[in-house]
């Protein structure tokens, strides 16, 4: 035990930071390996975070620092607020002990806290809101505990589903109604380890920029017999807001000032979306899917900045209720309550319907960031701020048999990220269906940068534009021309809406001849260096 260390330098200090490094995954899992390291004598007493010492590094790629490994160590020093740290009452032998402070520190290196139930966004973000959900007993936490992403902190942090399995595992309580067998402690560690591997080999080669799973699997309760599904993705070209509604409120970019123009923004989205379910009916009587899960869609995407957050809710939630499908759209400017100075940040946000045992149905929020603003964003009052975490790989589960059938993988950036040729080179080996969400102005030039990439990348990229400027596409590395524009919607301003119909096989198992899959056509040669696994 180590008797000295600087009060900064200990668990308790570092996830209390705003830019906790605790939110960069491999930076958590490295606390878990050490943790799930340690003898089980080091837990007979109680271990708090003031008790743990550790210290960040700064190195390209990790937006919150990077941690030292060989920094952890227990530290000699007065045990504060152990109680809070107790391992429940049902915990009888010393690996259950063991298990649950493990599960209890690492909890608390994400939050920074013991309030669990707590609300993670600072309170001055609500301050125009009169009501609160109210807050549970801390107490409840050593009993039964939700253990998803929306608790760890807001959509944009990195960690993967593989974090939730994790902390389900170290806390889970007798009757939490799961069937799988509870792992024991030398499993988890193997499998953390496992995956801090895969963590520093994801990460990219030329970028630097860390790559995330998240699973998009059956969004309901699944058959009981084998399954698969075609991806149906929508495309809408809204307009509101355009190009000219953001220089008429350039001293309001979050546009929450102007009551007329909300009414009208708000107006156009659920016309748009009820323009959706309208246009699903029509492409059936000519396209029909014949799928028996009864869906009429599974991916619907919006332009960039394209839906204002107070119309999530709304709107877009009961839609994806409805139909089960991911949506995948551009956030108008907003602040990030829960970084230092709450920057104005440009992101997209995927909206991903999943269902569990544990949890039931819910939607998963994971909020794509977006890196290079353009010189336009730089005029308004305030600035936005760069901010790209991570960058995010959908894993769409079209097939039951998950051994021998790896997932469709989608991606998505924010226009001007687009144009970043080192994400593109570390996404041409990673993803399976590039989308870019977009409010450019420039459509030419957006078009010959599809038509290029979806060959260098080979894979389909899709382009939504917004309806101020059309040029929305869809792009696929096909030997025949006439296959390779699967869709192009042209024309200026036009609210469209448009849909394709693609077989994951085609793509997962690309470049094997599969001309009738959907989109029609053969593949081209692969480009020099294109590596399929």
């Amino acid at each position: 035990l180590s008797e000295t260390i600087k009060p900064e330098n200990n668990l308790a200090a570092l996830s209390a930071k705003q830019e906790n490094p605790f939110f960069e995954e491999e930076n958590f899992l490295r606390l878990a390996e050490w943790l799930l390291s340690q003898p089980v004598e080091s837990f007979e007493e109680i271990v708090t975070p003031w008790q743990i010492s550790c210290n960040t590094t700064f190195q390209k790629g990790y937006r919150f620092g990077k941690i030292n490994p060989s920094s952890f160590g227990l530290i000699n020093t007065a045990q504060r607020a152990a109680h809070l740290f107790e391992p429940p009452d049902w915990c009888e032998t010393y690996e259950e002990r063991q298990r649950a402070q493990i599960g209890q520190l690492l909890r608390f290196a994400l939050r920074g806290s013991n309030d669990l139930y707590g609300n993670f966004i600072s309170d001055k973000a609500f301050q125009h809101f009169r009501y609160k959900k109210p807050v549970s007993h801390w107490e409840q936490q050593r009993y039964s505990g939700f253990q998803g992403r929306s608790a760890f902190g807001p959509p944009w942090l990195p960690l993967s589903f593989f974090t939730e399995e994790l902390l389900f595992q170290l806390l889970r309580w007798p009757g939490a109604g799961v069937s799988t067998d509870q792992k024991e402690l030398i499993q988890l560690k193997f499998e953390v380890k496992q995956r801090l591997e895969k963590l520093r080999i994801q990460r990219g080669e030329v970028s630097s920029v860390t790559f995330l799973e998240q699973t998009a699997s059956w969004p309901s309760r699944p058959p009981k017999e084998p399954w698969d599904r075609l991806l149906r993705v929508g495309v809408v070209q809204s307009i509101i807001p355009d190009f000219n509604d953001y220089s008429a409120h350039a001293n309001d970019p979050e546009l929450i000032n102007d009551p007329m123009f909300r009414s009208r923004q708000r107006g156009h989205l659920a016309a748009m979306i009820e323009g959706v379910s309208q246009m699903l009916r029509v492409r059936d009587t000519h396209r029909q899917q014949g799928r028996s899960d009864g869906r009429v869609i599974d991916l619907l995407v919006f332009p960039e900045l394209a839906i204002h957050p107070l119309d999530i809710d709304p709107i877009v939630v009961p839609f994806i209720r409805t139909h089960k499908c991911i949506v995948l759209f551009g956030q108008v400017y907003h602040q990030e309550h829960s970084l230092p100075g709450s920057p104005l940040i440009n992101s997209c946000l995927w909206m991903i319907p999943q269902w569990s045992h544990a949890t039931g149905f819910q939607i998963r929020r994971i909020e794509q960031g977006k890196q290079n603003l353009t010189e336009a964003e730089t005029n308004f009052s305030p600035t936005p701020e760069s901010f790209r975490p991570v960058q995010w790989l959908v894993e769409y589960q079209w097939h039951s048999d998950t051994d021998t059938h790896r997932p469709l993988v989608l991606s998505a950036s924010i226009c001007y990220d687009a144009t970043d040729l080192a994400l593109a080179s570390d996404l041409r080996s990673r993803s399976d269906l590039y989308i870019v969400c977009a409010l450019n102005r420039d459509v030419g030039t957006f078009d010959r940068m599809s038509e290029g990439l979806h060959y260098h990348m080979f894979q389909g990229v899709i382009v939504v534009n917004n309806g101020q400027f059309g040029g929305s596409s869809f792009f696929m590395p096909f030997s025949e021309t006439y296959h390779r524009q699967v869709f192009h919607l042209h024309g200026q301003p036009q609210a469209t809406i448009a849909f394709a119909e693609i077989s994951p096989r085609k793509l997962v198992e690309r470049p094997a001849n599969m001309a009738t899959d959907q989109p029609v056509g053969r593949w081209k040669t692969p480009p020099a260096g294109w590596n399929p696994d």
